[in-house]
């Protein structure tokens, strides 16, 4: 963790091969980070463990991540997903249906022991299946709603 100021740190982190360096510049310090599990649709059968950050503070420090439009994302609209292209490692998803932000891969940042869950995006397709986690934010959203 780099300290950029007593209201805000830099976050950092990369692919497991460390070809691929990045930064989350200007996240809140001072507090826990919060972790988000993601079971949409896509996800039906795995989940995706993220920090959501402001897309415009992410700045690539090393190398150059692939990316793969996702055309299916609940929401309708794509979803860019940037990857390693030598090891394959996950590093963010940045949503259309929502241009200011980004979602890194909690398992790339370097702080990874530092994000604790705090909420779970449940869509639809789930039916029901998650009852949660006593003391998280359960968000059962609608993809029509949030446009995620």
């Amino acid at each position: 963790m780099t300290s950029d100021s007593t209201d805000t740190r830099t976050l950092t982190g990369g692919c497991m091969c460390g070809a691929v360096r990045y930064e989350v510049r200007d996240f809140p310090a001072g507090k826990e980070i919060d972790g988000i599990l993601c079971h949409c649709k896509k996800m039906n059968t795995m989940l995706s463990f993220n920090v959501q950050g402001a897309r415009k503070n992410l700045h690539v420090v090393q190398g150059e991540p692939k990316t793969w439009e996702d055309p299916n994302a609940d929401s309708g609209k794509p979803i860019t997903r940037a990857f390693c292209g030598t090891c394959g490692t996950a590093l963010w998803s940045t949503p259309e249906s929502a241009p200011e932000v980004v979602f890194v891969k909690a398992g790339a940042l370097d702080q990874i022991n530092e994000v604790k869950p705090k909420a779970e995006i449940v869509s639809r397709g789930i039916n029901g299946q998650l009852n949660g986690v006593d003391g998280w934010l359960i968000c059962h959203i609608v993809a029509s709603m949030l446009n995620i």
